[in-house]
């Protein structure tokens, strides 16, 4: 528009140069000339009128922007929608301390807001049943962001269907269908939601049944045979590995995928099924709105579960509840005490790859936090292990060129961490993969700490390192030299540890990545004559 404006003005300096400055009032065409003049100038004043609407809407809905970024709608209040709560419970935090500019009128209905807000976000999370997932998913309905339990049909104006506590949909109170197409047309995709939600329940009944059938007697003299398999499979398990060191390290590679269970349920899980990704037990599936194929074996594991006990004169351990009611009252009134004590009882749970969890959506069930290492830049890695080595007490000192004679030194070393004094020192010109690795061998030095013997924290230092090669045919001769218990021991100590460590790093990456931690671009101070500290 400016650009038209611009063009308007020189059209009428031009029209006026025809006249060469001479009177065109009594002349021949005068008439004529002036009415053009005037149409030229009307023009160019629409324009620059226009022009100054526009700019002040453009005004507007930057501040508008500005506005709804902060949290704000239009008239300077907050946006009542499920994605602004955290925004809403700030400003009521501050209405508390005296430090909002809203009246307590405004803060009184915020509050109320916020609560129904809250519900809708609460049944948001319901799990969808296998009918409303698949209307979403062929878009059909599509979710309002501003209350995420209402979705609105997308062929039809001003019609939604709204979320239930089952997870399944009906039609919403507030946007209902107005005339007798829209009805039938809700009728009949309610009518889709339906079906499929009827044939997935038969399936499911199906397969829980068999599933049923799976779970073992309850007798004690048969949990305890399939609980002693099970602990010869953990023995076969790492019998098996300890051939090579490329198999003994990639079976704790494997085994953080499951690190959300114990080390011992991760051996199971892999002795049982090696090619295993993601494991959830069969109602955790079914909550999500998944089932178990027909005919699927499910894998056994041990759970923990703890018992109060008590001690009988004749020394016998007795469950609470199989107390004798002198023994009850006796509990009761302090005169016999009790304990708690740990058993394990068989779980069945199943691969993702036994479900019909789409492939696409695999990852939501595996847990490979040891991957950061991989899949994350080498500067990040870096950073992150820095903060992991602060936290551990680690100093980090770096040296330069000159500086090279008067730094303790190993040879052939070009960073290494002295453990008396938990020191890293390391030259200003490593690389970062050279500087995360001297980092690495810090940490694992320090953490090796937290096992006292040697088999454990050699192992620990290789696996984490992945250090293939380092791992000699001696250092598996002799382990293979123990005992079936002693070796389990090893595997989970180091298996907890590693889990540990994966997911401190995991989350210090995290961090830096997200910006929570300050990403630090520098290689640090260098002192003229001796390192100094980062």
């Amino acid at each position: 528009m400016e650009k038209e404006f611009s063009e308007a003005t020189k059209n009428i300096y031009d029209h006026y140069k025809q006249a060469n400055g001479q009177p065109m009032n009594d002349k021949r065409g005068g008439n004529a000339f002036f009415n053009k003049a005037n149409k030229l100038d009307e023009k160019a004043k629409k324009l620059s009128t226009e022009i100054e609407k526009q700019k002040e809407l453009i005004e507007k809905l930057e501040w508008q922007d500005e506005n709804k970024a902060l949290g704000l709608n239009k008239q300077g209040g907050l946006i009542m929608s499920v994605d602004n709560i955290p925004r809403i419970k700030a400003e009521i935090e501050k209405a508390k301390k005296g430090e909002s500019h809203y009246n307590q009128a405004t803060i009184r209905k915020y509050k109320k807001e916020l609560s129904k807000l809250e519900e809708i976000a609460k049944l948001a999370e319901t799990p969808l049943s296998p009918g409303a997932k698949k209307l979403v998913d062929d878009n059909i309905i599509k979710q309002w962001k501003k209350k995420p339990s209402i979705h609105f049909v997308n062929h039809l104006r001003g019609v939604a269907l709204e979320l239930t506590e089952k997870g399944n949909f009906q039609v919403s109170q507030k946007y209902t269908p107005k005339d007798d197409e829209s009805k039938a047309a809700v009728e009949e995709i309610l009518e889709k939601q339906n079906k499929i939600d009827k044939a997935s329940n038969i399936q499911n009944s199906k397969v829980e049944k068999e599933h049923k059938n799976q779970k073992e007697t309850p007798k004690q003299g048969k949990q305890l045979q399939v609980i002693n398999k099970l602990k010869t499979f953990i023995e076969e398990k790492i019998n098996n590995t300890l051939s090579t060191s490329q198999e003994t390290l990639q079976l704790f590679s494997d085994m953080q995928k499951f690190n959300n269970y114990s080390a011992r349920n991760q051996l199971l899980i892999l002795a049982q099924r090696p090619n295993a990704t993601g494991v959830r037990t069969f109602d955790q599936f079914k909550k999500d709105g998944y089932h178990v194929k027909k005919g699927e074996k499910g894998i056994k594991i041990l759970k923990p579960v703890e018992h109060e006990v008590f001690q009988r004169a004749d020394k016998s351990v007795v469950d609470v509840f199989k107390a004798t009611a002198s023994e009850k009252e006796a509990i009761k009134n302090g005169n016999l005490k009790t304990q708690k004590k740990l058993y394990y009882k068989l779980q069945t749970v199943f691969d993702v790859s036994q479900t019909n969890v789409p492939k696409e959506e695999y990852g939501r069930y595996t847990n490979q936090k040891d991957n950061v290492l991989e899949n994350t830049d080498l500067k990040t890695i870096n950073q992150g292990l820095r903060e992991v080595a602060t936290d551990l007490g680690i100093k980090i000192y770096t040296y330069g060129k000159d500086d090279a004679a008067t730094i303790r030194r190993e040879p052939d070393r070009i960073g290494y961490y002295i453990e008396d004094e938990s020191i890293i020192i390391q030259p200003q010109s490593m690389t970062d993969k050279e500087e995360n690795e001297t980092l690495l061998r810090g940490i694992t030095s320090r953490l090796e700490t937290k096992i006292s013997d040697d088999f454990s924290k050699e192992l620990w230092g290789k696996v984490v390192l992945k250090d293939y090669d380092q791992v000699q045919d001696n250092y598996l001769n002799n382990l293979k030299q123990l005992s079936t218990k002693e070796q389990v021991s090893i595997f989970e100590k180091v298996a907890k540890l590693n889990t540990r460590f994966s997911t401190i790093l995991a989350d210090k990456v995290r961090e830096v990545s997200t910006g929570t931690i300050p990403f630090n671009q520098g290689r640090g101070f260098i002192a003229p004559s001796v390192a100094k500290e980062r």
